[in-house]
């Protein structure tokens, strides 16, 4: 979970986790960056989370990883991207990426470093939030109109990007 120390600025907010009964809380991260939306790996070892840096004067979120058995720390830069969740199989993240209201879904696979952006449609820009299936098979994610605000529908496509399909039309004409 996320905490931020009352009285302190934003950029203060860290990583924290305890046990299901909220005994034991532990801080995770110990930096000067405002960490969010952590997610643990499969096997429970390594987190994944964003925290917001400014670059060239503008807001920019990047993914870290963070070992949970070293102890605070500052977690290792691994793209840029936010919302980090895990494939099943705890060898890839995927992550939606953007700046100024524009995202596209990204695939990062942990092996071997590759990227790969699934999404790419100028007609919807903006392509967020994606997750796993829990056979690792498809890919769930928000997809909405630029600039309407609060007109998102959820979409699923193929872990390769193929396959687009709207699970909800609530906001889309066809």
């Amino acid at each position: 979970f996320r905490l931020r120390t009352p009285g302190l600025p934003l950029s203060t907010a860290e990583i924290w986790m305890m046990n299901a009964t909220g005994t034991n809380p532990t801080r995770v991260t110990c930096n000067d960056r405002e960490d969010q939306a952590p997610a643990f790996s499969p096997n429970g070892q390594m987190i994944a989370f964003n925290s917001q840096v400014n670059v060239g004067g503008l807001p920019s979120q990047f993914t870290y990883l963070i070992n949970v058995n070293e102890g605070c720390g500052p977690g290792i830069l691994l793209t840029e991207g936010r919302f980090a969740r895990w494939s099943p199989d705890g060898q890839k993240i995927v992550v939606d990426r953007g700046r100024l209201g524009f995202r596209e879904i990204v695939v990062r696979d942990l092996t071997d470093g590759t990227e790969v952006q699934l999404t790419n449609d100028p007609v919807f820009p903006r392509n967020l939030r994606a997750d796993w299936s829990p056979d690792g098979k498809k890919i769930v994610f928000v997809r909405a109109l630029q600039p309407v605000e609060n007109n998102e529908d959820v979409f699923v496509m193929n872990a390769d990007g193929s396959d687009v399909t709207p699970l909800t039309l609530d906001h889309f004409c066809p």
